[in-house]
């Protein structure tokens, strides 16, 4: 080996790059390939230099790192296509070399271990409410024509002017928007509409992705796009696209929250939920179950309307949330001024309640408590037919309301009340 020192590798988001006596190779989409004959650590490679006489751009390929026949080939590719342009200071068999050798070590050695007892205790964060953990996944999900895109998006205006408008506490910062459903124009329409419904003079900042590939293939250069502007929430519109349209294929949901974990942000994906569960009060994402389990935190949207009121309204619902304590349900109203003009979703704390297609989706145990709330006492008979649910379903919903939920009985009806109001009527 010639080198006086050994080259420099440097890791700019998921790309590794090595530098040495004027030539620079830079190595991305690595990914293990099994197999025998042809496995090994395979990626693609771009070799540039600064030596003066030669243009910039030599060489450019799919490489084995682990093989040496791969190896052997790059080095020639090399000397054919510079000649005799590379001094013979500069030996490129061990460039090519000691570059896979040192990419290939890096890769392999995989994220750091830590020791828990060491280091700063940090609590969870969250750039938008409870609803998306910070450098976590989250998932809202919905049937379609809920209103998905544009709530989301309504988020996304949140984080990119720092304004909450839908009165969630937020981080604000740079916002990156991977749409899958719509294209370019479509996207910049609905956005200039939520702008203008929040009385903007211009445009908020918004970074715009129209992507074709599955997430996986994206993931590398969103990755880059990510670190070098900061971005700290991406907006996936849908799951179904950027699982390669196989939300029932475990290999393809996987790698794509692989691909979304590669981006080391936080990260909200909507996602659809099956046609089948269009009237159940509460609905499941469509596809695996992973879908679920893979996410920090899940929410559900429900879309309504009152008669004589032109106005939409949406339910978010808590389906999962690994990391704080139980919040919401909570609700919006939503306004569309004629085709064109301003769309404006404000938060509407009472619209669950008020509403009966809102009401009945939230959980069963919350109803119950709701229903004590408002009525003082009820028997299980009228909590069934107040809330339009079996006297089993009331018996099985006290008792997980616990010591919360108390009873008495009066003649030969067993009444239930909230013990926190009756403490309040003793006091």
């Amino acid at each position: 080996m010639t080198f006086g020192t050994l080259p420099e590798l440097t890791i700019e988001a998921d790309c590794y790059v090595i530098e040495w006596a004027g030539l620079k190779a830079e190595f991305s989409h690595l990914h293990e390939v099994r197999g025998a004959q042809y496995g090994g650590l395979n990626c693609e490679v771009r070799i540039t230099t600064t030596l003066p006489g030669i243009p910039s751009h030599l060489h450019e390929a799919r490489i084995n790192l682990s093989s040496t026949s791969g190896r052997e080939t790059l080095a020639k590719a090399l000397k054919r296509r510079v000649a005799d342009g590379i001094p013979d200071v500069v030996p490129v068999e061990d460039f090519v070399e000691m570059a896979c050798v040192l990419v290939m070590r890096k890769h392999r050695e995989g994220s750091p271990v830590v020791q828990l007892a060491d280091g700063e205790v940090v609590p969870p964060r969250f750039p938008v409410g409870s609803i998306a953990p910070y450098r976590k996944p989250a998932m809202i999900y919905a049937p379609a024509e809920s209103l998905k895109s544009t709530f989301g998006l309504s988020l996304c205006l949140d984080v990119t002017t720092g304004d909450p408008g839908l009165g969630f506490a937020i981080e604000g910062g740079p916002v990156l928007f991977c749409d899958y459903e719509t294209d370019e124009d479509e996207a910049r329409f609905i956005w200039s509409r939520l702008c203008a419904g929040r009385g903007l003079s211009q445009r908020a900042p918004l970074f715009y992705r129209r992507c074709l590939q599955p997430f996986w293939d994206e993931a590398e250069s969103l990755r880059r796009l990510i670190v070098r502007e900061g971005i700290c929430l991406v907006l996936i519109d849908s799951y179904f696209w950027a699982c390669g349209c196989a939300p029932l294929a475990q290999e393809n949901v996987g790698m794509m929250f692989q691909g979304i974990k590669a981006l080391d942000t936080t990260v909200i994906g909507l996602h659809h939920t099956a046609a089948a569960q269009g009237d159940q009060k509460r609905r499941r994402p469509y596809g695996l179950e992973h879908f679920r389990n893979a996410s920090r935190s899940s929410w559900e949207i429900r879309k309504a309307r009152m008669l004589g009121d032109p106005a939409i309204y949406l339910g978010l619902y808590r389906d999962k949330l690994n990391i704080s304590p139980d919040e919401g349900p909570f609700g919006f109203k939503v306004t569309f001024e004629g085709k064109e003009g301003p769309i404006r979703i404000e938060p509407h704390a009472g619209v669950v309640d008020d509403v009966p297609e809102l009401e009945e989706s939230k959980p069963a145990p919350e109803r119950v408590r709701d229903f004590l709330a408002r009525h003082g006492k009820a028997s299980a008979k009228e909590l069934g037919e107040g809330l339009n649910i079996t006297v089993d379903a009331v018996y099985q919903n006290v008792k997980r309301l616990g010591a919360l939920v108390d009873k008495q009985n009066e003649g030969r009806n067993t009444l239930y009340f909230l013990r926190e109001l009756r403490r309040q009527e003793d006091l």
